[in-house]
């Protein structure tokens, strides 16, 4: 008896080995399918939180003023303030806000707040304070170097054109806008855009599409006591920015 050889068998196919091609077949297009699909679903951007970009952990170092509560944080900044505008002879160190400063100055004191040492300590705090947070920026944006971002808060506008918002900065809420001191610069975010926006409600919020840099921007915006700075330690090139109306 002839034995068919394995390559004659290759030649000569039968109905179950023809069914089983169809099926490879049919599975070779399924996975093209789902491999063609794939990729769009990768460059879906990835949303971010304010925590990610702030985390409570950047605050490693020793600030004397962290003792303090909000409301001696305020009190303090008022006296300083008065402190200065006297010292630059502004206003009379015999005025209504001199008085009241002085007489602040005295609660704080007995409250153990040692005002010059904490004046005198401001500097080395704040250098302190901006070169940790930029190595958590420079460690935080490494992390999304090469992916789209999605990030959601409030805009500070810097510059506008023909009405439509074109710099601006983002913020984690409403609050943060029209705060009396300026936010710590890894909870701000500079966003310029050649289309700009246009904010419709007071309350609006702004989300933006884009690319994540640890980036240092500095700008001045006005308040009741004067121009506030206001740094950013991180900047978005938007692909897109959408305006989001919430109720007043």
């Amino acid at each position: 008896m002839t034995v068919p050889s394995l390559f004659a068998l290759s030649l000569k196919p039968t109905n179950g080995m023809t069914q089983m091609n169809t099926s490879l077949k049919m599975i070779a297009a399924v996975v093209f399918t789902f491999t063609a699909v794939a990729p769009a679903e990768d460059n879906q951007p990835v949303v971010i939180q304010w925590k990610t970009l702030a985390p409570a952990e950047s605050a490693q170092y020793r600030d004397p003023f962290a003792k303090l509560s909000r409301q001696q944080l305020q009190r303090l900044g008022f006296v300083v303030r008065i402190q200065n505008l006297i010292a630059v002879e502004k206003i009379s160190p015999d005025g209504e806000s001199a008085v009241e400063a002085a007489k602040i100055a005295g609660q704080l004191k007995k409250q153990g707040v040692d005002i010059p040492w904490l004046m005198a300590q401001r500097e080395h705090v704040t250098l302190l304070r901006e070169k940790q947070e930029q190595t958590v920026t420079n460690s935080i944006a490494k992390k999304f170097y090469d992916k789209r971002v999605k990030l959601t808060g409030f805009a500070v506008p810097l510059k506008t054109v023909g009405g439509r918002i074109t710099e601006f900065y983002l913020v984690p809420s409403f609050a943060t806008c029209s705060h009396s001191s300026a936010p710590p610069a890894n909870e701000v975010v500079y966003v310029s855009t050649e289309s700009g926006i246009v904010i419709n409600g007071r309350r609006s919020s702004v989300t933006v599409v884009g690319k994540v840099t640890a980036k240092q921007t500095i700008r001045f915006i006005p308040s009741a006591a004067g121009p506030k700075k206001i740094t950013a330690a991180y900047v978005i090139v938007p692909e897109q920015a959408e305006v989001i109306a919430l109720a007043e």
